[in-house]
Order: C-alpha cells, then structure tokens, then sequence
C-alpha cells in the first residue's frame, strides 16, 4: 500500500530518475572509452606508415 500512496509514488519516480541519469553516465563513459580506444588504433595505424629508426639494421641482404 504504501507504493500506492504520494509519498511511495514520489519515492518510486525518484529512484527511476535516478537510475536513468546513471545509465546515462555509464553509456557516457562507455561513448568516452571508445573514442580514447580509437585514437589509440589511429595512433597505431599512423605509426605503421612511419618506418622505425632501427628498421635499416634488420633489412641485411
């Protein structure tokens, strides 16, 4: 019953607020980590066109 009254009913929408604007900050997050994990491929894929300074001491013929 007490669910069913104003205070119970007030204590329920809260809880949904609150429970919404964390889900939302944990996509954030989530969203945020996935832009750091793709600067770090494009990070990488940059320095794969980019020969290493040491690279002429592994080519012997």
């Amino acid at each position: 019953m007490w669910f069913e009254s104003r205070w119970g009913l007030g204590t329920l929408h809260a809880q949904a607020v609150n429970e919404a604007q964390h889900a939302r900050a944990w996509v954030a997050s989530l969203e945020r980590e996935c832009e750091r994990l793709r600067g770090v491929i494009r990070a990488y894929e940059q320095a794969q066109t980019q020969p290493a300074a040491n690279a002429p001491a592994y080519h012997t013929i």
